[in-house]
């Protein structure tokens, strides 16, 4: 399922509406076999984010926003879409094995943290914390949602910077 309706993006990033996504994620989810791959939730805090807004402005947050977008695309296969959540972002792994889609939340945690997003006021270093679920073979978008964002709120409790993989 692609998003065609530009409806469906957001305003400032570009990547899915929180909407969309759960839409997509629902789609995964309905494909998925009791054998075959599995559907992968990642929810993406951005590190540092109020602290930038307040002291940078807003216009640099946005900026960090949009580089921290393009990273995220840049990391991804292109059929796993991103999308914006609250502050952060959420990304939707189908089909995908466990391990596949750990190495793919850590490879996107050290592309955001690599090297700072340029902005007008200069470069921005942020960080980010991850958190991923793996779907169970009955589980609901709710309850694969609900896992992730426990996850990164672990993950960010732990200090940030890192990935937490979802009980």
């Amino acid at each position: 399922m692609s998003i065609t309706d530009p409806g469906e993006r957001d305003g400032l990033t570009g990547v899915a509406t929180m909407e969309a996504l759960l839409a997509i994620l629902g789609a995964a989810l309905e494909r998925r076999t009791p054998e075959g791959p599995r559907v992968g939730l990642i929810c993406i805090d951005v590190g540092g984010m109020a602290a930038v807004n307040r002291v940078l402005g807003l216009g640099v947050g946005d900026a960090v926003l949009l580089g921290v977008a393009d990273r995220l695309r840049e990391g991804l296969r292109g059929k796993d879409p991103v999308g914006r959540w609250g502050g952060g972002f959420a990304v939707c792994l189908g089909q995908v094995l466990p391990a596949s889609a750990i190495a793919t939340a850590e490879r996107l945690r050290r592309e955001i943290a690599a090297n700072p997003v340029p902005t007008p006021a200069g470069a921005v270093p942020i960080i980010a914390s991850l958190g991923l679920a793996i779907a169970t073979a009955e589980e609901g978008v709710a309850q694969l949602f609900q896992r992730a964002r426990q996850a990164v709120t672990a993950a960010k409790a732990a200090g940030g910077d890192r990935v937490i993989l979802a009980d």
